[in-house]
């Protein structure tokens, strides 16, 4: 197991923090322009911060061993490519549907939900790569089953459109990640940010011209929030993540930005004066200890870990 530092575990938590922060954002956005216009907008200001900050990076990375900077051979350029608009689509949809979601659900609830990628993950990979699945895991998705239940079920009409919207979107990202870890040996994933950003961005605008009218003085009024979630949400979070996980282990990594559900739900509460029932808690607890469960590292059938 990879000895992780304390900066480093201090950069994955700034980071978590600024994803969950996001949500507020995301949310207050959407009184003022459309889901897909927002995308667009932020996907574009991503890509464009992600060009500098490459160079820099390969700057602070070159002669490190096994570091994967600028593809040469034509076959590492298709490669890259691939990741690139694999990677874009499922941010697409990902990107897509928690916006939706966030026009009718809380940002609070918005956190709790989309973390429930951790959980997911291990599914589709069963379903798309045949792997086995530990007995904890179960164990965390009935946990998570019911606190989406507790949280969602608030009422005799049952789960309401956003929440729908919002788990839906939590499976896009748990797809997203797979896709990221498919390729995380073989390209440089800084690269690969950048691509699937335009990509996303190209195929966001395709809803935004169709369902959407974009407004010059709307743009100018949202641009502050577009600018927060394209620079600080997007490019500077993974740059972070992506800079701190040379020097830290992936399951801390991971267990760290599990987090980003609590700092969804406190954001909610300091800026939105959004209120949690007791339910609604009780269904956030459960989910927070399924996904904080999923993280820990468990045995092989050898008792080794």
């Amino acid at each position: 197991m990879k000895q992780t530092s304390l900066g480093s575990a201090l950069m994955v938590l700034l980071a978590t923090m600024i994803w969950g922060s996001s949500f507020v954002v995301q949310s207050v956005s959407m009184e003022l322009i459309g889901p897909f216009s927002f995308n667009t907008l932020r996907s574009v200001v991503a890509g464009l911060f992600l060009i500098p900050a490459i160079a820099l990076l390969d700057r602070v990375r070159r002669g490190e061993p096994g570091v994967i900077l600028k593809p040469r051979t034509a076959d590492e350029k298709k490669t890259l490519l691939r990741a690139g608009c694999w990677g874009g689509v499922a941010l697409t949809l990902a990107g897509g549907l928690q916006q939706i979601g966030l026009v009718y659900s809380q940002a609070s609830k918005a956190g709790f939900l989309t973390a429930l990628y951790v959980v997911i993950v291990p599914f589709l990979s069963v379903l798309l790569f045949g792997r086995k699945l530990p007995r904890v895991i179960w164990l965390c998705a009935l946990l998570a089953f019911l606190g989406m239940f507790l949280l969602s079920f608030t009422g005799p009409v049952g789960l309401e459109f956003g929440d729908g919207m919002l788990i839906l979107g939590g499976v896009a990202f748990a797809a997203h990640i797979l896709v990221t870890d498919h390729y995380a040996q073989r390209v440089d994933l800084a690269r690969m940010s950048c691509i699937q950003f335009f990509v996303a961005a190209l195929l966001s605008a395709v809803p935004m011209v169709l369902l959407e009218t974009l407004d010059l003085a709307v743009v100018l009024n949202a641009w502050p929030n577009i600018l927060y979630a394209g620079i600080v949400c997007s490019g500077i979070a993974y740059t972070l993540q992506m800079t701190a996980q040379r020097k830290c282990d992936p399951t801390v990594v991971s267990l760290i930005m599990s987090l980003e559900s609590v700092f969804g739900a406190f954001f909610g509460w300091l800026l939105l004066d959004e209120r949690l029932g007791s339910q609604e808690v009780a269904g956030c607890a459960l989910i927070l200890a399924a996904v904080l469960l999923a993280q820990l590292p468990q045995k092989t059938e050898k008792g080794k870990k």
